[in-house]
């Protein structure tokens, strides 16, 4: 079985043997976390950077790509094409989570070369 569904089919030690480890710097952040180390508030404050969402979504593209492509991907497509129709006219703000302005600036550069 390939994908998601294969890696549910193995047994769980081969499903973490399988998981690339994550870069050190989250490493450190998401272990302290589960050993009780840093409170989840302040790992909160940790990940609010833009650096930092972008080293959590790569690592989550390289181990889970299935699960990437539903939580970022396709939602980043579908956010930038519904800011694209509804607010095509001029400037346009929008709130969204950390995780997804890289991949909503990009979808919107790719609307906007296809406009062209």
């Amino acid at each position: 079985m390939k994908g998601a569904m294969g890696k549910l089919m193995m047994n769980p030690s081969q499903l973490l043997t399988s998981i690339p480890p994550p870069p050190n710097e989250l490493r450190n952040i998401f272990g302290g976390l589960l050993s009780g180390q840093n409170d989840p508030k302040e790992v909160v404050e940790m990940i609010k950077s833009r650096e930092r969402a972008q080293q959590c979504t790569t690592y989550l593209r390289r181990a889970f790509p299935s699960i990437y492509h539903v939580m970022i991907t396709k939602r980043d497509v579908h956010m930038a094409s519904m800011l694209r129709e509804h607010c095509s006219d001029g400037k346009v703000v929008a709130v969204v989570g950390m995780a997804h302005v890289e991949g909503i600036e990009r979808e919107w550069e790719e609307l906007d070369a296809k406009n062209k």
